[in-house]
């Protein structure tokens, strides 16, 4: 497996999967609407996108962790292809927002994944955090 991510929202819990991929070896591209909340993550190695989906051709998979699937849909409008990209949904949302989502997904040639975070953002990469993924396997 290739190990590149391209990490969209920079929240408490997206920077603290950005650090956590950045700890464990993965060029990690990463774009928030403010480009100060990266800081600490570009000192670390992260890398910028100044537009969103600039890094989505050097990348493998993408994360989106933003607060709710409306602005996940705002943002992935903007995207033109996804080009077998794996995309992975970590934001709040119901069921419906996820089989959705997952249709945009596959609208702009992307293969989709929903996931919830099982901890806090200081668990972040403890062993005892629990991300669940669900969806296609071949995703």
């Amino acid at each position: 497996m290739n190990k590149t991510v391209l990490l969209i929202g920079l929240g408490n819990m997206g920077t603290a999967l950005a650090r956590t991929l950045l700890d464990a070896g993965y060029e990690t591209w990463v774009w928030n609407r403010t480009k100060e909340k990266a800081g600490t993550l570009l000192e670390k190695g992260a890398r910028w996108s100044k537009e969103v989906w600039a890094a989505v051709g050097s990348v493998d998979h993408v994360v989106m962790c933003l607060s709710n699937y409306v602005n996940c849909v705002g943002l992935l409008s903007t995207c033109s292809d996804l080009k077998n990209k794996a995309l992975i949904q970590l934001s709040t949302g119901t069921a419906s927002d996820a089989r959705s989502f997952e249709n945009l997904v596959k609208q702009k040639r992307g293969r989709y994944l929903d996931g919830a975070i099982l901890a806090y953002p200081s668990n972040i990469g403890d062993p005892r955090c629990s991300l669940l993924v669900a969806g296609n396997s071949l995703a």
